[in-house]
């Protein structure tokens, strides 16, 4: 731990003497090298520490095996230095650290501790299908988060919404997705962020399409929270589908469905 703090303030320094030297810098041949060299350093040294944190991190994560140690983790901030990780660019260092993440998650004061850091910025590159594993492991580690208020809301400030939808299209997520925007969508602010994704015609076409007779209690639940806003219960309505709608509740017996049905008609405007 007392490596990874030492290491963590060394990057600070360098990143403010960087920084300091670039606001220095007035277009000379002189200054543009001397940056450059500064540079390399720089890089070199973020090279090197990718390497130490990963093997650092690894370890860490095995010792939080044992719930005590991961106690005393806790109390010395493992979960902030955990997401800082995430800045970086080594794949390996960023998949252990999400890992770790979702592990220490379980505690409230670590949960914290990566709101904080801005968890919800910082994963925002890895929902991304093109990378599978990444995209597996942000998810679970947001599903951790998603019990938080505080999450949600960063969740929809910084415009993760629209990439976690886009992964309702993929089938290997959909089942974690439709777990996460359920949970997401409990916030007022983020079924209104909702309204403007393709979200309610995605459910909608899942819901109609559904193998078994009696609706998944992930997709009907998330269903039932999009109906619970006004823009949203109007797109639910739109055309023949709060028909379509009522007509499959009522021959199948499908009890949620037809509290969904019931918020559509009871959110929605009169003419639907």
């Amino acid at each position: 731990m007392k490596l990874v703090e030492y290491q963590l303030q060394r990057f600070d320094l360098l990143y403010a003497e960087w920084t300091e030297k670039y606001k220095k810098v007035k277009g000379s041949a002189e200054d543009k090298a001397e940056l450059d060299k500064f540079v390399k350093k720089f890089n070199m040294t973020i090279f090197k520490q990718d390497k130490l944190f990963f093997i650092a991190f690894t370890i860490l994560l095995n010792l939080a095996e044992d719930f005590q140690i991961e106690k005393k983790m806790k109390k010395r901030r493992i979960a902030a230095y955990v997401a800082r990780m995430l800045d970086r660019n080594n794949l390996d260092l960023i998949i252990i650290s999400l890992v770790f993440l979702k592990k220490l998650s379980i505690f409230a004061e670590n949960k914290d501790q990566m709101i904080e850091e801005n968890i919800a910025k910082k994963i925002a590159r890895f929902l991304n299908p093109g990378n599978p594993i990444l995209t597996q492991l942000t998810l679970r580690l947001m599903l951790n988060l998603s019990f938080d208020s505080q999450f949600r809301r960063a969740v929809e400030a910084e415009e993760l919404l629209p990439k976690v939808v886009e992964l309702l299209k993929v089938t290997q997520f959909r089942a974690m997705v439709l777990c996460l925007l359920y949970l997401l969508s409990m916030e007022e602010k983020v079924r209104e962020s909702l309204a403007n994704t393709d979200i309610h015609y995605l459910v909608y076409q899942l819901m109609m399409h559904f193998p078994d007779q009696i609706l998944g209690k992930e997709l009907i639940s998330l269903a039932i929270n999009l109906a619970a806003n006004k823009k949203g219960a109007e797109i639910l309505a739109d055309g023949d589908q709060l028909s379509n709608l009522i007509k499959r509740s009522l021959k199948y017996g499908d009890i949620l469905l037809l509290k969904c049905v019931r918020n559509i008609a009871q959110f929605a405007t009169s003419e639907h």
